[in-house]
């Protein structure tokens, strides 16, 4: 969304852009493309680039970037956005990386696997010791109903579960950043709220209302291995279902065969 939530994305991209060089952390991705399939999505792109989140973005028909992008099913699309904005890491590679970097360069002390029992600063009590700290910062991720279980009650706060898939892709196939489609249109905010989303949403709502039922839009990366994370969808409610629908990686999968020009996907993961 603009304002706040736009700055602090901004800006938590400059951070991870200036240490990811330094912790070693490779940077796999620069850029997004966002395939507009019908011509409300166009409409919606074309006022994108009037506000000023648009800054150094720009605007091309898909005809123009066909030969040039080969990855993407453009024959049928209406236009492409491309916004130079977007980095991607590997989080699974690294989170670690980043934290045996700030042990080695800046001395920050990991101790894992340790439940806190109690913040009373300057006292903080775990499992296995009492430690001293002048300044505590609680981030107890998805754990609502430990220490601060009280302080979130009354913000009725709920877990959102998302599917993802680890696709492998015929060897040799490269995407050139990240990719999205018609339904992050009405998903992300920045363009939502646009007023022309009104008429894609309507679109969407006859056409892809399984997808809209399982909060389902593209997105879809690349790893250094080759492989493609392919998502998402979103479920929401108090506790995350430990089984994954076959029927919304159907989905999801669809989308993916939609925006890309895939030979074969094998899902992997």
């Amino acid at each position: 969304a603009p304002g706040d939530t736009w700055r602090r994305a901004v800006r938590s991209r400059d951070i991870w852009a200036e240490l990811a060089p330094q912790a070693g952390i490779p940077i796999l991705h620069r850029g997004l493309y966002l395939v507009a399939q019908r011509p409300a999505a166009a409409h919606v792109l074309e006022a994108f680039m009037c506000t000023p989140m648009a800054e150094r973005c720009e605007l091309h028909r898909a005809s123009d970037l066909a030969d040039s992008l080969p990855a993407l099913k453009l024959r049928d699309a209406r236009s492409v956005l491309y916004s130079p904005h977007e980095l991607r890491v590997e989080s699974r590679t690294a989170i670690p990386q980043l934290a045996r970097w700030l042990h080695r360069a800046l001395g920050v002390k990991f101790r894992y696997g340790e439940t806190v029992l109690e913040v009373s600063p300057p006292r903080l009590r775990t499992a296995r010791a009492t430690l001293s700290a002048e300044r505590v910062v609680a981030c107890p991720g998805a754990g609502f109903g430990g220490l601060f279980g009280p302080r979130f009650d009354a913000h009725q706060l709920n877990l959102c579960q998302l599917h993802m898939l680890r696709v492998r892709p015929e060897p040799g196939y490269r995407l050139p950043g990240a990719v999205m489609s018609d339904l992050s249109l009405i998903r992300y905010l920045g363009y939502a709220l646009l007023p022309e989303s009104l008429a894609l949403r309507t679109q969407l709502e006859d056409e892809e209302a399984a997808c809209l039922s399982h909060g389902i839009h593209l997105i879809a990366v690349q790893s250094e291995d080759g492989s493609l994370v392919v998502g998402d969808s979103h479920h929401y409610g108090p506790a995350v279902e430990p089984f994954a629908s076959d029927e919304v990686d159907a989905l999801i999968l669809r989308q993916m065969r939609g925006t890309l020009e895939l030979e074969q996907a094998q899902v992997v993961e």
